[in-house]
């Protein structure tokens, strides 16, 4: 969708590169997810792998339309490996979701209870405009040929909804931040990851390439809806059109 330049799905890829560049030390793991979520790499140190796979996320990495968010965030938590559990040897875990809101299946408030038992912060990016655009559809070559439609034949319109990622932030300990062509927001992700570690959750040891201690300072980019730019079209009209 093309509400914000050059596009979501760009302007989300974009952001999360930039993030993972920025770190230093922590263990990052990317996850890609649209009907489906689909672990891309697991946690690692090696920040050069991860921004390889990034770069490899396209529509076709998550091929099922939709927005399965309660099964990527399920996937996120898990990543972070079977000794997530609420213990001290919780903390120190962050995700960081970038979506435009919307949900076509159930199961959020099962996978919030799921991050708060394991430690788990979630900051939530989000992508788009709440005016929202109209969902494209591409030739092989990706060039736009038309935009979707429901069934009555009116343009389907994908809007950001803010209300769905504040939720997640807010009962996770998280903030959401509106993504920006200017990454303003990548700042201040990278003050909440140095917050975890310094200070909120009592001064984490931060995992670096000695891994010298086998120590949870952690982090899971949820990262890049194909939703962003497919949508699946569920009755979501542009204004002005039909009634």
């Amino acid at each position: 969708v093309q509400d914000v330049a050059p596009d979501r799905f760009r302007q989300a890829r974009l952001g999360a590169a930039e993030l993972v560049n920025n770190l230093e030390g922590d263990r990052v793991a990317l996850i890609a997810f649209a009907g489906k979520a689909s672990l891309l790499c697991p946690l690692t140190v090696d920040h050069e792998a991860v921004s390889l796979f990034l770069d490899t996320v396209d529509l076709e990495t998550a091929p099922i339309p939709g927005t399965a968010l309660a099964d990527a965030l399920r996937t996120a938590t898990e990543a972070f490996g079977p000794e997530a559990t609420e213990t001290d040897d919780s903390r120190g875990r962050m995700i960081v979701l970038y979506s435009d809101g919307e949900d076509h299946e159930e199961g959020l408030e099962d996978a919030i209870r799921a991050m708060r038992r394991a430690g788990v912060v979630l900051h939530a990016v989000g992508v788009g405009t709440v005016e929202g655009g109209p969902v494209p559809e591409t030739d092989p070559d990706g060039r736009v040929v038309d935009y979707k439609k429901d069934r009555d034949g009116l343009v389907v319109t994908s809007r950001l909804d803010e209300g769905v990622l504040e939720k997640l932030a807010l009962e996770t300990g998280g903030r959401y931040f509106r993504a920006t062509s200017s990454g303003l927001e990548i700042d201040a992700l990278l003050d909440a990851v140095e917050s975890l570690d310094a200070g909120a959750l009592d001064a984490v040891v931060r995992v670096r390439y000695e891994e010298r201690f086998a120590v949870p300072a952690l982090l899971a980019l949820l990262a890049l809806l194909a939703e962003l730019c497919i949508g699946d079209g569920r009755g979501k009209r542009l204004p002005g059109e039909g009634s």
